[in-house]
């Protein structure tokens, strides 16, 4: 049932100006009735999560919402802009400049005072440009399924670009509803991964009744590429809702038509390429009204609210529909409508989004104050803890839910594509009790965090260290920029006096690390009558060479053949592990 009055749930995740993350609070705005004597009062409800405490209140704003529903927070979390896919609104809550008349021609060719699209828009920093966004909106059509019923579609897919810089930081939207793609496209479901190199983003939208998507790349220098492919079976588009899992490798895509064929669709996703790949299909069963779709913080589990209940897939099984668990089930409760007698709504499940603070929240289809929540995503069947109607707003919402990208998300180390995030390295001068470390890392960090391994730290970029007492300690180097971080972990021998091969002690390097084509291996103090082997692996963790040395010698390894990029190693001698570590070739 749909409620006469019109309803707002509105979020905002807070990104840095260079489009990281800072996810410490989340601004939910709803609808609520007003005066006897106004037809129309819009309360917004704000859901803050600093200081790991979700904190409820609400404020007076002015913009009606229907499905569609994106914002945006800066570094510190405060609103910047945010739009119901029908018009843009700054952090005044006033219609921002030239932020009027999106998505023109609306539904029916006129145009509309908010957008009816379940993630109908979204909101993505654009990179390298700090305070300036892109916005990506669809126009939504009544449409004919193939197999001849009314559904909805949408048509073109537009962008328009933000600069909160400008008009005293209130904002100017400096280019509008820029068409993308022209083709007919599933019912919202606009999502977004970011790219494997850590900065520019994909945006995948399908095609109307097909199996062909369009992967669409965000970098400096704005849309650079659209790509399309056909995977699978074809989709079938209605009411739903899709996402990435917050690693960005898996997508899928959930669709009600009511012809019998409503299911979720899931694919591997290629962050490097914008590919999808390897289709799986998982019929939903029942006669269901709506449907949502979030995945859990370690991207294992997936939630599908179909309707009357909410499922949990496992998408590390062999087989997906085998591991499908229900994990809720609708307990029936209506809550009153304000301002009525003896009227109640039902709380049935709708869409849902991954929040700051690990949990999953589901709104309704319904115009009530509650929300839904998964409390322990990461875990499986009835441990995952979801509360009905656990969260009560201070104003009325339905239909809408906040639709985020997993801003955190950073470069996928050791993909060819990561050319952005740093590689951590290092090397060190001992001196007895007090040792001297080199930052020796790629790319350009910004950032660097030691461990000692004997509970101290710093953050120059090559400290000097004294340690209490000789001993081994692993000591952790972290580096970090704009795109993406990485750490190395390697165990340092401190002793008073110095190790060598006269001495007798045990000594095993493999240097220079980084190296650009050659590396040298050097033992001393092994047992002479076994080799050394050494094997080496891909950053995916295939074996790509294994060779033996003579022990107790320096001998020579040319890896000019093989390509840039981050491998793993490990040294052995018989059963015992001698050294494993990160070689980084330039």
């Amino acid at each position: 049932m749909r409620c006469v009055f019109l309803f707002l749930l509105m979020a905002c995740w807070g990104t840095s100006a260079s489009g990281q993350d800072n996810l410490d609070n989340i601004w939910l705005f709803g609808d609520d009735t007003g005066p006897e004597d106004s037809l129309w009062y819009y309360g917004a409800s704000v859901m803050d999560f600093n200081n790991d405490t979700l904190q409820l209140y609400k404020h007076d704003r002015d913009m009606p919402f229907d499905a569609a529903n994106a914002s945006i927070c800066d570094e510190s979390g405060l609103l910047q802009f945010y739009s119901n896919g029908a018009n843009i609104a700054n952090w005044q809550h006033e219609i921002m400049e030239n932020g009027d008349t999106i998505n023109p021609g609306g539904i029916t060719g006129g145009n509309l005072d908010e957008q009816k699209l379940p993630q109908g828009v979204l909101i993505l920093p654009f990179p390298d440009y700090p305070g300036e966004y892109y916005m990506f909106h669809a126009g939504q059509m009544i449409l004919f399924s193939p197999a001849g019923s009314l559904t909805l579609g949408c048509r073109p897919l537009y962008y328009s670009h933000i600069d909160m810089n400008a008009n005293e930081g209130v904002g100017i939207v400096i280019e509008k509803n820029a068409s993308i793609i022209n083709d007919t496209l599933d019912f919202g479901k606009i999502t977004a991964t970011r790219h494997a190199n850590g900065r520019d983003w994909w945006v995948v939208v399908n095609e109307f009744f097909s199996n062909k998507s369009y992967s669409i790349l965000l970098s400096p220098d704005g849309i650079s590429a659209i790509r399309e492919q056909e995977v699978g079976e074809p989709l079938s588009s209605g009411l739903g809702q899709a996402c990435f899992s917050p690693d960005g490798r898996i997508y899928v895509n959930v669709s009600l038509t009511g012809e019998g064929d409503d299911a979720a669709y899931i694919y591997d996703f290629d962050r490097a390429t914008g590919q999808l790949s390897n289709q799986r299909i998982i019929p939903l069963e029942g006669d269901l009204v709506s449907a949502g779709i979030a995945i859990s913080p370690n991207s294992r589990y997936c939630y599908i609210s179909a309707y009357l209940n909410i499922l949990q897939v496992d998408l590390l099984a062999d087989d997906l529909y085998e591991s499908m668990d229900t994990v809720a089930t609708y307990d029936g409760y209506e809550e009153p409508i304000p301002g009525t007698e003896g009227l109640s709504l039902a709380t049935v499940f709708f869409m849902a989004q991954l929040a700051p603070n690990g949990k999953i929240y589901l709104n309704t289809t319904n115009s009530v104050r509650s929300l839904h929540v998964i409390n322990q995503p990461n875990l499986p069947g009835d441990s995952c803890d979801v509360q009905q109607h656990a969260i009560q707003l201070p104003t009325l919402n339905a239909f809408s839910l906040p639709n985020f990208p997993n801003y955190k998300l950073r470069n996928l180390v050791g993909s060819p594509a990561d050319t952005l995030g740093p590689i951590a390295a290092y090397g060190f001068t001992p001196g007895g009790l007090t040792l001297s470390f080199e930052d020796e890392s790629l790319k350009s960090p910004t950032a660097w965090q030691w461990d000692f391994g004997d509970g101290g730290s710093s953050t120059q970029q090559n400290p000097v260290h004294e340690y209490a007492q000789e001993g081994e300690y692993e000591v952790c180097l972290s580096v970090s920029n704009l795109y993406g971080a990485d750490t190395l972990c390697q165990t340092v021998q401190v002793q008073l006096t110095s190790v060598g091969e006269e001495e007798g002690q045990v000594l095993v390097e493999l240097f220079p690390n980084p190296t650009q084509s050659k590396v040298w291996l050097r033992t001393a103090g092994l047992e002479d009558r076994m080799p050394v082997r050494l094997e080496l692996y891909s950053a995916t963790g295939h074996l790509i060479l294994q060779q033996s040395f003579l022990p107790n010698h320096q001998q020579e390894l040319d890896l000019s053949s093989y390509p840039k990029g981050v491998y793993f190693y490990r040294l052995s001698q018989g059963d015992e592990l001698l050294q494993s570590n990160k070689l980084i070739k330039q």
